[in-house]
């Protein structure tokens, strides 16, 4: 099975676009965790600035806002991250059989509450 992981990008196997969703999700971590640090901020900051409607919009379900992961690669390219080079390494690593992609845990039905 393979899916795309850019417009115009040639499709890659699942568990390479699973590592390079895993990579923008450590990307994310990474980069909340510094910001904060240097605003001064707790890191479970809840600011209430209507930023959170973005993904949670009052007017229709939040499963039906457009996924994090159609956002990964154009927010990795934007940040200088080396997507060939991540690429290449899961290519290598699944080839040679070290790679272990990430388990995907099953998706929460529509209205489930979360945590």
């Amino acid at each position: 099975m393979t899916t795309p992981c850019a417009a115009n990008a040639a499709p890659l196997p699942a568990a390479v676009n699973d590592m390079l969703l895993l990579a923008y999700a450590e990307w994310l971590f990474n980069e909340r965790r510094i910001l904060c640090g240097l605003m001064g901020w707790e890191e479970r900051l809840v600011a209430r600035t209507g930023a959170t409607e973005f993904h949670f919009p009052a007017e229709r379900d939040w499963m039906e806002v457009p996924s994090p992961m159609s956002r990964a690669v154009p927010m990795l390219e934007a940040a200088g991250v080396d997507l060939d080079a991540l690429r290449a390494w899961a290519s290598e690593e699944l080839r040679s059989g070290t790679l272990k992609p990430p388990v995907r845990p099953p998706r929460a039905p529509a209205g489930a509450a979360l945590s």
